[in-house]
């Protein structure tokens, strides 16, 4: 209760500044008067004096209210200054730490993005359109389960997120994104190295595109020959593990938990949702 009325209070004198500014100055004035008023004549409201000396003494004790009022209203002034220095300070240290996050996280992204659209295309092609895909650039980098990019991502937001423990849906997005984006990099790597490797190795011996990226029409082998066989059978694990890249869990119509599996792409397209979310609330945030 006491943090939900200073947040209201805050939002208040700083989207109502001349409002708060000239309140309390004129609150301060209206209190002050009404404490001489009653102690002078007994009354908030009195009469105007008549006479030189009375007007004299109590312009006196006035000034002397208004000393007071100036007092009060200078510490009113500083408090509130040393408040909107602290939300300051807090606000560029969320900036900076907000900056290596958006930084991080569209370095991954883009990373990643340029090997799992390959991926894709390597399926697709096969699956839809019965063809090749040679894909040379997807071995030009080597792949690591690791990225600094998403670890250092991770790192950043958690240090926001320990100074914000109120953005929960930013961290649940984070968290999600962290664990599936980690599922993929060891599904890249694996795919690379295990799954489509022996593929690509087989066709290129079959085109003469050189080191550019192409589609191979089928059949390219003589009838008969046993290469196209065993292509085949590599396609049909590779085909067999992309169905099957991950899972979810969600809740049924009787909140019941139910596993749901996702192929590549699904898995790939989840990522970037929550990578869409993410990026739209730190942008947010970085506006002052």
């Amino acid at each position: 209760m006491k943090e939900s009325f200073k947040s209201i209070y805050k939002d208040f004198t700083k989207n109502h500044l001349l409002i708060f500014a000239f309140g309390c100055l004129g609150l301060l004035l209206l209190i002050g008067t009404g404490i001489i008023n009653v102690f002078w004549g007994g009354s908030f409201f009195i009469n105007v004096a008549n006479d030189n000396n009375t007007i004299k003494e109590y312009m006196a004790l006035y000034l002397s209210m208004l000393g007071v009022v100036a007092t009060l209203y200078a510490s009113f002034v500083v408090i509130y200054a040393y408040d909107a220095w602290k939300d300051q300070k807090n606000f560029d240290t969320d900036i900076e730490l907000l900056k290596q996050c958006d930084e991080n996280l569209c370095r991954f992204q883009n990373e990643i993005e340029s090997i799992s659209k390959k991926i894709i295309v390597i399926y697709d092609t096969y699956n839809k359109h019965n063809n090749y895909y040679l894909s040379h650039t997807i071995y030009r980098t080597p792949l690591e389960t690791e990225s600094k990019y998403l670890e250092d991502f991770n790192i950043h937001i958690n240090r926001y997120l320990d100074y914000n423990n109120h953005e929960t849906r930013l961290a649940d997005l984070s968290k999600e994104y962290y664990s599936i984006a980690k599922e993929l990099l060891y599904f890249n790597k694996d795919f690379t190295t295990d799954i489509y490797l022996e593929i690509y190795n087989k066709l290129k011996t079959i085109t003469i595109s050189g080191w550019s990226d192409t589609i191979i029409m089928t059949p390219r082998f003589p009838s008969g020959d046993p290469q196209e066989k065993l292509i085949e059978n590599y396609y049909n694990v590779l085909k067999s593990n992309y169905k099957n890249t991950g899972f979810i869990e969600e809740l049924d119509k009787n909140n019941q938990t139910t596993t749901k599996y996702l192929d590549y792409k699904e898995f790939f397209e989840l990522m970037s949702s929550y990578y869409n979310e993410i990026n739209s609330i730190i942008k947010k945030r970085m506006r002052a």
